[in-house]
């Protein structure tokens, strides 16, 4: 079983995590412009909500069946991922989501490049965006492959003539959209092995949520407060543990949160 990480985010200490903007790169989704449910390629998630009094049997199943989406992450070579001084968080999170989907259904790893996908968003510029455009984009064109366009630019001239045709190996054919702040929601999308992408408005960053835990086994089935979502940053291994960190409290709600449902294969 790939161990729940040791690094805690909480109410208290989350406001460590504030960094500058070169570091994070999220941009508040606006929903009185693009209401939950009108982002174009996203239908609204039809997930089914599991009842929490389930939670606990599932998170234990899934933790001894070693079937976990972190399970799946570590068995893999996609390692930890690195936004270096780039705003393209948004980016990240998004193809974070379609590798570990790769992963889960036996696809042959290739290595992707964000940048492929959020520098096309953000018009070739150094700067953040929300999910849902990096969503559209690899729905519309995918992703290309690191062989083609490196991990970190936003150089146009990076991208070689043809990179669309080898990005469109590696689309998106479906992703959801979840409600925003909806735990319920977003738990449940991932005990059903689900990568949650999620953008979080109290850090200005995206990151991909990856398991439930847990956290507390002395409170009700029932409280919400009981448990903690993992996630997987794209800030380097030099963070959090390994790259790993478990948000509790209102830390783990998503203001934004996608998931990817089927990829090419």
């Amino acid at each position: 079983m790939a161990k729940p990480s040791a690094f805690v985010i909480d109410d208290e200490n989350g406001y460590q995590l504030m960094l500058p903007a070169s570091q994070t790169g999220y941009v508040e989704r606006d929903y009185d412009r693009t209401p939950y449910g009108s982002v174009g390629a996203a239908p609204p998630g039809e997930i089914e909500v599991i009842p929490y009094d389930q939670w606990p049997d599932k998170i234990a199943d899934l933790e001894r069946e070693k079937a976990t989406l972190k399970d799946i992450w570590e068995a893999s070579p996609i390692g930890v991922l690195n936004q270096g001084n780039y705003p393209f968080c948004h980016g990240f999170a998004a193809i974070m989501a379609v590798l570990i989907e790769r992963a889960k259904q036996g696809l042959p790893y290739v290595e992707l490049s964000a940048s492929s996908v959020a520098a096309p968003v953000t018009n070739y510029t150094k700067s953040g965006a929300w999910i849902g455009k990096d969503l559209q984009q690899i729905v519309k064109v995918g992703v290309a492959p690191l062989s083609l366009i490196p991990m970190l630019t936003h150089r146009k001239s990076d991208f070689p003539p043809g990179w669309e045709q080898e990005a469109g190996k590696h689309r998106v054919t479906e992703f959801a959209e979840l409600r925003p702040r909806d735990f319920a929601q977003q738990g449940s999308a991932i005990l059903q092995g689900h990568g949650v992408s999620v953008g979080q408005n109290h850090w200005s960053h995206a990151v991909l949520q990856m398991c439930v835990r847990d956290m507390d086994k002395s409170k009700k089935a029932t409280d919400p407060n009981r448990y903690g979502i993992e996630l997987r940053n794209s800030w380097g291994a030099g963070w959090g543990d390994g790259g790993f960190a478990i948000q509790v409290g209102s830390k783990k709600f998503a203001d934004e949160a996608y998931v990817v449902r089927q990829v090419i294969v």
